[in-house]
Order: structure tokens, then sequence, then C-alpha cells
């Protein structure tokens, strides 16, 4: 019996003995171990992204559970726990946690918002899913008038506005024969936004002076404002109700507590308030 009781440490922390409700034994430690059922929890408490990392690296996040248990062990033999800064963290996070909890269950559980609803919101907002009317343009940048004036008489002539472009523009978009793309109000420099909206298809403008050179530019598309279809923002519509009805839930919630709970601000004595005073009496007038 006496030689039995000896071994028994011995035996349950090789993992010879365990309990079959949590499998085996991974790791051991003075005064503890890990099991299959312990690793498990661990990784199921872990963001998804996180968890196929851990999971493809097993030993080494097993290494740092038994690594934080060590240094937690470490930490409570020196009373750590007990100290006033950390109680007061401990008493913070366990505030956080409650809270987070009755949020949970109180406004994330439960709410949703199905396609009927996203539907009507559609139809009756039509207008925050419509693309707005788009020019399409090219450009050409030079660093002179004098330069801009012959360019532009050539391409009056019937000169080829892309060759121009690729051979004589300073801007980037010379590769690409000085095509800007689509482009919406707001999105260019003043004066060439001024006038290209001014300019019919395929119409040249002048010479237009910016603070980057001068420029000649040709409107070469437009596109007219387009209703998304509902498909494509079905998504979209749903995360911003469920967002609503989260909001409008937790407001009724908070509301429903604080009369419950007869709260009162006493903005006077708020007013007197000193962020910093050593003591409540610093705050008093003499």
């Amino acid at each position: 019996m006496v030689a039995f009781a000896a071994i028994l440490p011995i035996l349950v922390l090789s993992g010879c003995l365990r309990d079959s409700s949590k499998g085996e034994v991974l790791a051991t430690y003075d005064g503890g171990g890990i099991t299959e059922a312990d690793f498990k929890t661990a990784l199921d408490n872990l963001p998804d992204r996180v968890r196929e990392v851990a999971v493809r690296q097993k030993k080494d996040y097993l290494d740092s559970l038994v690594t934080e248990k060590v240094l937690l062990q470490e930490a409570e033999s020196r009373g750590i726990q007990h100290l006033a800064d950390v109680q007061n963290l401990i008493r913070q996070a366990r505030d956080r946690i409650l809270v987070t909890k009755l949020l949970e269950d109180e406004v994330e559980n439960g709410i949703t918002v199905d396609d009927a609803a996203a539907r009507s919101y559609y139809d009756t907002h039509k207008e925050e899913f419509t693309t707005p009317f788009r020019l399409r343009a090219s450009h050409i940048l030079l660093r002179s008038r004098e330069e801009a004036e012959s360019v532009l008489a050539e391409l009056q002539a019937g000169g080829s506005f892309e060759e121009l472009a690729k051979t004589l523009s300073l801007d980037p978009t010379a590769s690409k024969g000085g095509d800007i793309g689509f482009f919406e109000k707001g999105q260019l420099i003043p004066e060439i936004e001024e006038a290209a909206f001014g300019l019919q298809k395929d119409e040249l403008s002048g010479i237009i002076q910016s603070s980057f050179g001068f420029h000649i530019l040709k409107v070469t598309g437009e596109a007219k404002p387009q209703v998304k279809e509902f498909d494509l923002v079905k998504d979209e519509i749903r995360e911003r109700l469920l967002v609503e009805k989260k909001s409008a839930q937790f407001d009724d919630l908070v509301n429903r507590l604080k009369e419950k709970a007869g709260v009162e601000l006493d903005e006077k004595a708020l007013d007197g308030f000193v962020y910093g005073s050593a003591s409540p009496e610093a705050n008093e007038k003499p």
C-alpha cells in the first residue's frame, strides 16, 4: 500500500491514469496538467484564423498554454493577485465580462433582418443605391503654354490624342494614351473637373492651367446614373438594418434600466469637478 501510494503521483503525471472524460494528458507541470479536453476548449475559444494556425502548430500552442500556466502559478505563489492595483484590474475585467454577456443576451442574440425588410428598405431608398453620373476622359499634361498650344493645334488638325499623349504627356496616364478612366464630381482637381463636365463626348477642351502644368482634355465616354440591383446590395442593407435594430435595442435597454435605477446627474457638482485635484476639498472655493 505504501509503495503504491508512492508511485501513484508518477502514474498520474505520466498519463498512465487519466480521467477518460477528458482524454489523454498532453502536458504536465508541478501541480497540474493539460488534457485533450482542456486543449480542445482552449482551441475552441480562439478566433477562426488564429485557431487554424494553432491547429497546424499544435506543439507550439500547447507549449504556450503550459507557459501561461507556470507563469500564473508563479504569480499566485508571490501573492500578486492580492495587490490593490491587480484587484482593481480584476474587478474591471469582471465588470466588462458581465456587461458584455448582458448585451449579448439582450441585444446581440435573436435580432435578425429578413429579406422582406431589406427589400422594403431598398424600394424606399433607391437613391442611396444609385451610381452617380460619371464621365470618362483622357488628358495630356505639358510643361508650357506654348507646348500646349502646339499640341492642341495638332489635335484640331486630326492628330491622334492617344499617340500624342503617349509621346508627350508628363502625366502617369501617358502610358494608357492619357486615359483617366471614369470619374464623378469631386474626384479630380477643380480645374479639370470643371472643364470636363462642360464638354460633350469626343469634344476637346481648350488649354487648362493648373498647379501641375498645362492640360488638354477630351471626354471619351459617360455613364448615366444607374440603380444597383437588389441582390447586389441586399447584404449591405441587412447589415445596416441589423446595426440600427441593435442600436435601438441597446438604447431601449439602457433607458429602461436608468429609469428603474432612478439615475440622476448632479450637473452643478460635475461643473465644479477638476480632474487631477489632490482631494475633493481642492475643488472647494475659499
